[in-house]
């Protein structure tokens, strides 16, 4: 693990003099240490990393399911061995006495049990990555054999399942799928339809899962890639103080680092919707109900869209309404002959569609041309910048409409500030055009759209400091009052 001697010195003062309190405040550098270290070993078992496949499929799903649980695994390791350090402390005479004893703590969660748990999270990825391969071959292959390594060191957990011969659906690989304890050497083996197969008597099934029920500890009752998790929720270090308990449902208010996306380049317009869904999830955490997008063959121009709309959701935090969130959103890409695209909100905040559009504004609207003699309509950007706008547009209006402005701001007052700001603009700006209105000034300002309402106002002046290079007073204002709120 990456964490020196200087860091545990610290880490170690720091526990002592209490300014490391495990029932609120936990060491983010230990924490992102561990979970960095377990990655690896994730990664290593599953056979790549996040940017080895394809993104929105069902490897890249659950290998970014499986990196969620160990971060919040490594998040309740760092809780359970501050905690304990920290009682340690308190039952000190002085420093040394508690460094001494300390430092045993750190070395048995960080170095004995850590290279268990490494271990264990490459063996774990490795089974998860093969149960998506049974799941995907299981009408060839739809039996199973669990096979074990018969030697001297074989696990007595192990030596009874051997040879048991079962249907890929058989509720059995549920629960005793390897791994089956620390260090479990054993495979499941695929079988295929041609092969004459004498499945296992249930008398014998019966008997084994009543041994198992006894020996197998309850954090390996599992199938990591049914279940999606390297480390069980039955895992003692996820056993917290009553008190702290919400605590450790915000995953002790650790942030869990967001996995790295590549390019995204559809090969066919079929894997757009599980791409977004993708998207919404890993960048956001929020679930999105169905996805639609244009039958028309535009592969090339949506993957454009979505690389943006990637690019904002890795950027910006989406406010949450959970608590008035009914049903998870809708996400469309079409236009249709009344707009463009558009954001639609219920009164209460929660966002119930969320439409990107598959065309945007000619060209006229949005590019600069001081000789031209037509009112530009809508706030300037780039030309190559274009095909993007609409996704730009509204994707402002997901951060916020401002007829929920009381809403968010019983979320957070943040937001209660950004909209102040807004509609001071907003006026400020619509004044600017009355007093030195004419066609100069319509395409120099923010475009004509710009003076519809606030919510416009906001969503042009974003898209023109997102895609122009060289935006325009109110589009900098904008910008940087949607930096300083949404900003991650």
């Amino acid at each position: 693990m990456n964490y020196t001697d200087k860091q545990i010195e610290e880490l170690l003062k720091r526990v002592y003099e209490g300014s490391i309190d495990p029932s609120t405040d936990l060491p983010e550098d230990l924490y992102l240490a561990i979970g960095k270290h377990l990655e690896k070993g994730l990664y290593a078992g599953y056979g790549g990393n996040m940017t080895d496949f394809a993104f929105g499929g069902t490897d890249h799903e659950l290998l970014d399911t499986l990196r969620n649980n160990v971060y919040l695994f490594s998040g309740a390791k760092t809780y359970q061995q501050c905690r304990e350090m920290s009682q340690m402390a308190a039952n000190s005479k002085n420093f040394k006495e508690f460094k001494e004893q300390a430092r045993k703590v750190y070395d048995q969660y960080n170095v004995d049990w850590l290279k268990a748990e490494y271990n264990t999270a490459i063996g774990q990825a490795t089974q998860a990555n093969q149960w998506n391969d049974i799941e995907a071959d299981k009408e060839t292959f739809p039996y199973l054999r669990y096979v074990a390594v018969m030697d001297k060191n074989t696990s007595e957990i192990c030596r009874p399942l051997d040879g048991i011969t079962l249907p890929v659906d058989h509720p059995l690989w549920n629960k005793y799928s390897p791994l089956n304890h620390f260090n479990c050497r054993c495979i499941l083996e695929k079988i295929d339809k041609y092969e004459k197969v004498k499945t296992s008597s249930e008398a014998r099934v019966k008997s084994v899962t009543k041994e198992l029920n006894e020996n197998v500890a309850p954090e390996f009752k599992m199938n990591p890639g049914k279940d999606g998790y390297i480390f069980s929720p039955k895992h003692p270090y996820f056993e917290v103080a009553p008190k702290d308990k919400d605590f450790a449902k915000r995953n002790f208010d650790l942030p869990i680092p967001p996995p790295p996306i590549d390019k995204i380049e559809l090969k066919n317009i079929k894997e757009a919707p599980g791409i977004v869904k993708s998207l919404f999830r890993i960048t956001q955490n929020i679930p999105v109900d169905s996805v639609s997008v244009p039958i028309v063959n535009m592969r090339k121009e949506l993957s454009e869209k979505l690389n943006q709309l990637k690019s904002l959701l890795n950027e910006y935090e989406i406010p949450k309404f959970s608590a008035y969130q009914k049903t998870p959103p809708k996400v469309i890409f079409e236009t249709t002959k009344n707009y463009y695209g558009r954001v639609v909100t219920s009164r209460v905040g929660p966002i119930l569609e969320m439409n990107f559009g598959n065309t945007t504004d000619h060209y006229t609207e949005r590019l600069y041309d001081p000789k031209s003699m037509i009112i530009r309509s809508k706030s300037r950007v780039d030309k190559d910048k274009n095909l993007i706008a609409t996704t730009t547009h509204e994707f402002a209006h997901v951060l916020g409409v401002y007829e929920n402005k009381d809403i968010y701001g019983m979320i957070d007052s943040k937001y209660s500030s950004f909209w102040d700001g807004i509609m001071k603009n907003f006026r400020a700006y619509n004044k600017e055009l009355k007093a030195t209105s004419g066609l100069a000034n319509y395409n120099l300002s923010l475009g004509r759209y710009a003076s519809t309402n606030a919510d416009e106002f906001f969503a042009e002046a974003f898209t023109e400091y997102k895609l122009s290079s060289n935006p325009s007073k109110y589009a900098k204002i904008v910008g940087d009052l949607v930096d300083k709120t949404f900003k991650k």
